[in-house]
């Protein structure tokens, strides 16, 4: 099996065992191809750390670092403690066994909840790789970190430069749709093969993802986003730009390219905004200049989101019937753009799970209101048999 298809399969397993996770699922693929950091903000209870564990499981040999920050973390909780045998000869060096400076993969809840002082030692980690150790600078074998907070980061100025170091970022929430969540009930989990992949494979990937070419069309389509951001007021920085480049260049391995198509530059949408409420301009300003099928199908995915929920009762029959059918001329709709825009991804080799769950749900939903406006035309024809 080649390696990306190992990755590909990966994620395949990931989606079918986490329910609406996969954007996020999608992401920690990329980020680790691309070598770059994840930050997960939503509620507790989204399984932000569980998603972290599996995909830390699905590397061979990998070591994998977890931990909780609060306003009293001290560093030797997250770089282990000072050597007293060191100590006795004037040197500083940490015991870094089984701690942060030994990790592929690293898991930090809370992540903004720590000292200034973590904060900095673990700027240099993410940045550049490197530890300061009785007073050497050691390089760390990490891959990603995966950040995840409840909220944003206060204003400080080391947060903030912390936080962007953060390149994808994810809002992670509740589970919406009915049959998702009845899944994740009933304890649903991936059956069948789990595929791994070793160190060796994961750098041999990321050396071919290196090699993936960014056309000066795509450059240019990259200014056209940049400059559409600064109208709406989103500014990203020329850093963010500059690396996201590495992101396209792993969204394109992953479709089996060696030259980076507009399509790809639609993961950027997960990197060029720093705050929630920014999200969805950035998302539609990145696919409309990605793609018009992706646009389409994202807007058919937003409008499911609403329509799939049922829907209250209305004062009256009448009311309540007109609902029903426009909705069903709504949901109607959508299952066709959901369809069509399932083949251009998968002609495409794009990742489709989520838009596949949708337009499950979005069937579902026209199954309901069929049996629903069913229902009630079988009433009335029985009443009107009654009063003859």
């Amino acid at each position: 099996m080649k390696i990306v298809e190992k990755f590909q399969k990966i994620e395949a397993e990931i989606n079918s065992a986490f329910m609406e996770r996969h954007d996020p699922v999608h992401g920690l693929v990329v980020a680790l191809l691309a070598k770059k950091h994840i930050l997960m903000l939503g509620p507790p209870g989204t399984a932000k750390s569980q998603l972290a564990r599996e995909i830390s499981g699905r590397l061979e040999g990998a070591k994998y670092f977890e931990y909780l920050l609060t306003r009293f973390t001290t560093p030797e909780e997250i770089f282990g403690p000072f050597s007293l045998k060191a100590l006795e000869d004037d040197h500083y060096m940490r015991l870094v066994k089984d701690k942060l400076p030994e990790a592929h993969l690293s898991f930090i809840d809370e992540v903004y909840k720590g000292s200034s002082a973590i904060a900095n030692t673990l700027l240099s980690a993410i940045n550049e790789r490197i530890f300061h150790n009785d007073g050497k600078a050691q390089q760390i074998p990490l891959q990603v970190m995966i950040g995840a907070s409840n909220e944003l980061p206060s204003e400080s100025e080391e947060l903030a430069a912390f936080h962007d170091r953060f390149l994808l970022k994810y809002e992670v929430k509740y589970i919406l749709e009915r049959g998702s969540f009845l899944k994740m009930l009933k304890g649903y989990e991936a059956k069948g093969e789990h595929t791994t992949i070793s160190l060796d494979e994961l750098k041999e990937a990321q050396d071919q993802v290196k090699k993936v070419k960014i056309s000066d069309e795509v450059m240019t389509l990259m200014d056209k986003i940049r400059f559409e951001l600064q109208k709406e007021g989103i500014i990203v920085s020329d850093r963010v730009f500059n690396t996201s480049q590495d992101l396209i260049r792993a969204e394109a391995w992953l479709m089996g390219l060696e030259e980076a198509p507009a399509e790809a530059m639609a993961i950027c949408q997960h990197a060029y905004w720093d705050e929630p409420k920014k999200a969805r301009n950035v998302k539609m300003t990145v696919l409309r200049a990605s793609s018009k099928e992706m646009l389409e199908i994202e807007k058919a995915y937003e409008e499911a989101q609403d329509l799939i929920r049922i829907k209250t009762k209305m004062d009256d029959e009448t009311s309540e019937l007109k609902e029903g059918l426009e909705t069903r001329k709504k949901l109607q709709k959508i299952v066709k753009v959901l369809a069509d825009g399932i083949a251009f991804f998968e002609n495409k080799k794009l990742p489709s799970f989520k838009y596949k769950s949708m337009l499950e749900a979005a069937r579902f939903r026209l199954q309901n209101i069929d049996a629903d406006l069913m229902g009630g035309e079988m009433e009335e024809i029985t009443k009107k048999k009654k009063d003859k």
